[in-house]
């Protein structure tokens, strides 16, 4: 027979249960990007890119959302912060790996080499400061259509989280959802006892699971 005072902790743990399955581990994984309309601006506003990166990025993108399906169990278009942050990263590394590759060669190309991996290093660098600032500056007519379900102060703090990145490269999507939850609501000066009950002050509405 389960007393009563071990209820709380029951309670407690099957709401966790439920904050999870809905929003995931941490606030990096709630859905915040549209893949339909990351093309759609792509076309309308498009990155300052050369062609063959706009390639290699839309690529690690589309790979990106598959993952999401997979991760998440839901068949929606849509990438979440980690999702974001690892398709650029996986950019960022497919661009080191080509210019790696002039390694190869001859040896009395040595001083064109140095010279060739300077430039191609500092045009990497430029090419992912740009994705990464366009992502930021176009985040609003990004965001995926949830139907109200993200509150507006999780999409304020995930658009702060990414400029943060952008501009110290620290990775703060990986904050526990339920720290973040309430951490969000008490900055927003909303009191409550749980995560769930933050998320819902702030006018959000938890997913269902595999929804």
């Amino acid at each position: 027979m389960i007393s009563q005072r071990m209820a709380p902790t029951i309670t407690q743990r099957i709401r966790q249960a439920v904050i999870r399955m809905s929003l995931g581990e941490t606030i990096g994984d709630v859905p915040i990007y549209s893949l339909h309309k990351i093309r759609t601006v792509m076309t309308s506003n498009p990155i300052a890119i050369s062609a063959g990166l706009k390639a290699v990025l839309v690529q690690e993108l589309v790979s990106a959302n598959v993952q999401y399906k997979a991760d998440s169990g839901r068949d929606w278009n849509c990438l979440t912060s980690h999702n974001l942050v690892t398709a650029i990263e996986a950019v960022d590394a497919e661009l080191k790996a080509r210019i790696q590759g002039l390694n190869d060669l001859p040896k009395e190309q040595q001083a064109v080499r140095e010279k060739l991996v300077e430039r191609l290093t500092q045009a990497s660098e430029q090419g992912i400061l740009l994705i990464q600032q366009w992502f930021e500056a176009n985040f609003v007519n990004l965001r995926y259509e949830t139907g109200g379900h993200v509150p507006w102060a999780v999409v304020c703090r995930l658009r702060r989280n990414l400029g943060f990145w952008i501009a110290t490269k620290v990775n703060r999507f990986g904050q526990d959802i339920e720290e973040a939850i309430l951490d969000i609501a008490k900055e927003a000066n909303i009191e409550a006892d749980t995560p769930e009950e933050a998320w819902e002050a702030m006018g959000g509405k938890l997913f269902r699971p595999g929804s």
